[in-house]
């Protein structure tokens, strides 16, 4: 032990060491099953946690692909701006997105990767041909989301944006009504 009581420093690497060794996965699954709640930090991994395991750089990729189609989608919303709405149809339509990207077609599969490659190289490109590209990524993977989803999917999204403004103007009517 060293004179102050502090622990040994570790290397700077250690901690990822720590991170990715199987026992300490282990035992933060257990601290999170004696608690009853997620302790995780960072990513969610959830039940795919062995998968990343065995393959973190691929499955980082799938999470960052996931990431940059929600952003997009969020986008999206965004512009279309829908004020208070926003957020419900945010929370709404990514779920119907992860749900039914979770097994695309190959033909689509291909053409989210190239869209995401194409959008991730305009990152580091600042020629003057890096904004049309990325522009064009854009456009394509949102004409890609509206295809996906089905009129189901809209008609739930369509439903739960009437039915959070039914309830914000019920609110807005009962405070204006406690004024009187």
């Amino acid at each position: 032990m060293n004179p102050n009581n502090s622990p040994p420093e570790e290397p700077s690497s250690a901690p990822f060491n720590r991170f990715l060794s199987e026992a300490r996965v282990r035992e933060l699954l257990r601290i999170e099953e004696e608690c009853g709640c997620d302790i995780g930090a960072g990513r969610n991994w959830g039940i795919q946690m062995g998968m990343f395991l065995q393959d973190p750089i691929e499955m980082e990729r799938l999470a960052q692909l996931r990431d940059w189609l929600l952003s997009e989608f969020r986008l999206l919303l965004s512009e279309w701006k829908l004020g208070r709405i926003t957020d419900t149809l945010l929370l709404i339509g990514q779920q119907l997105l992860i749900e039914r990207f979770r097994q695309p077609p190959p033909e689509t599969q291909e053409l989210l990767w190239h869209l995401f490659e194409q959008s991730q190289a305009t990152q580091l490109d600042h020629s003057s041909a890096a904004l049309p590209r990325a522009n064009d990524a854009r456009t394509q993977v949102r004409a890609l989301i509206a295809r996906t989803l089905t009129s189901g999917d809209w008609q739930a999204l369509t439903q739960a944006a009437v039915e959070t403004l039914e309830q914000y103007l019920s609110t807005q009517q009962a405070e204006l009504n406690r004024e009187d």
